[in-house]
């Protein structure tokens, strides 16, 4: 009788822990548009990100450096700095949540602009699961025409952190994590073009 009780001990457990669990969507899609490998993109500006997050304003941040890193090191593209895409912005009245394709053609600094918008920044499970999960979108448009040359949009997705999580580098480990979905998002943009 003490085993048939700690076996259903363990079962209403186990049941209590998946139906408390998140289900993660985990979809993503990526846009390519066909003549993306005839343009010539070779400067892109990278627009303040917008994260629905209480630490919006670190993981901006942290997000657009490492678009600018990942396109700057992996994809070769040249990358406006983040002042003059500021002042550019400003000047035309283009901040992070205006539509991509208007924000693309006020901005003459750069042949593409790079717009990040997260909708969804999970971090209910960070501690108990070492995940966060992410909604949102990574969207490139051309500036001649708006047009949108790239996107990839996740909804839900899992991100996992980099190692054992504690007080101490809770901060670090969330940082970690939006790099990483910005480099994931990245990963299917073309190389620049070399003539």
């Amino acid at each position: 009788m003490k085993h048939a009780t700690s076996v259903g001990l363990a079962c209403w457990i186990a049941l209590g822990l998946s139906c408390t669990s998140p289900q993660a969507d985990n979809l993503r899609e990526t846009y390519l548009d066909a003549d993306y490998k005839t343009l010539e993109v070779i400067d892109v500006a990278v627009l303040k990100p917008v994260v629905a997050s209480k630490a919006d304003a670190v993981l901006g941040g942290v997000m657009r450096t490492a678009a600018r890193q990942y396109l700057l090191d992996t994809k070769a593209y040249s990358v406006v700095s983040d002042e003059v895409v500021d002042t550019a912005a400003a000047a035309g009245g283009v901040d992070a949540t205006s539509d991509g394709p208007a924000a693309a053609r006020a901005l003459e600094t750069a042949d593409a602009v790079l717009q990040i918008s997260v909708t969804e920044w999970d971090r209910e499970w960070l501690v108990p699961r070492g995940a966060i999960y992410a909604t949102g979108k990574v969207s490139v448009y051309a500036r001649r025409d708006g047009r949108r040359l790239y996107e990839t949009t996740f909804t839900r997705e899992r991100l996992a952190s980099p190692g054992r999580l504690n007080e101490l580098n809770l901060g670090e480990a969330e940082k970690q994590m939006a790099m990483d979905l910005i480099r994931v998002s990245l990963a299917g943009l073309p190389k620049k073009l070399t003539r």
